[in-house]
């Protein structure tokens, strides 16, 4: 762990209840930045402020992308809390769809 720390790399390792609103949050922000995108190049509507926003969003949360990912190691996000949050995420997005429509 102090490895890691030298190295500027965060440790996600352990399974806490404060990964799972963070990994969730993430996730939404990446399918709100690829579903403006969509808008953006098939349909040609694009807000660009909102895009604006969720793309620093997703790259805030690269190290999270990372975890998700990409890692190997004992750092990575555990796979309960990935499964946990695109259900959650999957949850949010499907009633955000009908609320708002």
């Amino acid at each position: 762990q102090s490895k890691r720390y030298e190295q500027e790399i965060f440790d996600f390792g352990s399974s806490s209840s404060m990964f799972l609103p963070m990994t969730t949050v993430a996730i939404v922000n990446l399918v709100a930045l690829v579903w403006g995108l969509y808008d953006l190049f098939v349909w040609r509507e694009g807000l660009v402020l909102e895009l604006m926003l969720a793309s620093f969003a997703v790259v805030n949360c690269l190290p999270i992308y990372e975890a998700i990912l990409l890692r190997k190691d004992d750092g990575k996000l555990p796979k309960n809390v990935c499964f946990l949050a695109g259900i959650l995420t999957f949850v949010l997005i499907v009633s955000g769809y009908f609320v708002f429509k």
